[in-house]
């Protein structure tokens, strides 16, 4: 059972150097993002009854909600799994969420092989994570410093896949055909929730800058996405919020108030009914 462990594991993060989690993970949806980079041998499976099959030097990517099936390893099949929690996700990526939903979402692009530079890069990242995690001190990978620089390292590596995809993706500006109206606008509607000061509004202000009904918004994410247009405005707000809560020093009055909530009480029950503690918590427990 050792084998199957991961060797990082934290309230957002989950990382394995072994085919272990799939050996305990074989089907089920996914709640957390999951990430497999292959160094070797072959993973095959399924995901929304879609066949895929990952080879050396290959990076997949699956998004939470999506149900991962028919997993088959072969005997030599070494990996990095990493598994990454919506929250701690949308932190890495503050700004750059819409070129990762855009990859995934849009142009349904879940694989990618990793060319030179990547692997170097690739390579150099396992470098410094296995001597974080392999630090001799026993309580550094369970400090808050400890955890600190794992995370900086992550965010890192996924800001670097971000690169990958948008030197390797050059219809980012015009995904799709224009005829495929619920693409059209759920990229109008991402576009929207990015540039966004004030996120946390209602569909319908969406929709009405989309000249859409509510309900159609509401459809055409669902279908393109797998989430609603409620699930995607909390996911940017969430975002938004976890970002200031970790990196600035604006009080929860200013931060509620910067973001549009009616109160700073208001503020605090919608934090505690998505993070599962209040801003202040939170911020303590970052700090």
């Amino acid at each position: 059972m050792e084998n199957f462990r991961p060797v990082y594991d934290d309230q957002d993060v989950q990382i394995y150097y072994n085919p272990g989690y799939f050996a305990m993970n074989q089907s089920g949806k996914l709640d957390t993002h999951l990430i497999v980079i292959c160094r070797r041998g072959m993973l095959q499976g399924e995901y929304s009854n879609k066949k895929f099959a990952l080879e050396k030097d290959e990076i997949l990517f699956i998004s939470p909600g999506i149900s991962l099936s028919h997993v088959m390893l072969s005997a030599d099949f070494e990996c990095i799994v990493l598994r990454i929690s919506s929250t701690m996700m949308n932190t890495f990526l503050h700004n750059n969420s819409n070129l990762w939903n855009r990859t995934v979402y849009i142009n349904n692009v879940n694989k990618y092989h990793l060319d030179s530079f990547s692997m170097q890069f690739t390579d150099k990242f396992h470098e410094l994570l296995s001597m974080l995690i392999n630090n001799e001190d026993d309580g550094f990978i369970h400090s808050d410093l400890g955890h600190d620089m794992i995370h900086s390292l992550l965010k890192s590596s996924i800001l670097g896949l971000c690169y990958v995809m948008s030197v390797r993706s050059n219809n980012f500006d015009n995904p799709v055909d224009k005829k495929h109206q619920p693409t059209v606008f759920f990229n109008k509607f991402l576009a929207l929730l990015q540039g966004r000061r004030i996120k946390h509004c209602k569909v319908e202000e969406y929709a009405s800058e989309l000249f859409i009904t509510p309900k159609y918004l509401t459809v055409l994410c669902k279908r393109v996405s797998g989430k609603t247009a409620n699930e995607w405005i909390r996911e940017y707000t969430l975002a938004d919020i976890t970002y200031y809560l970790d990196n600035t020093n604006l009080s929860i009055k200013e931060i509620s108030h910067r973001m549009g909530f009616e109160s700073p009480s208001f503020f605090g029950k919608y934090v505690k009914q998505y993070l599962g503690c209040t801003p202040q918590q939170y911020r303590e427990r970052t700090e």
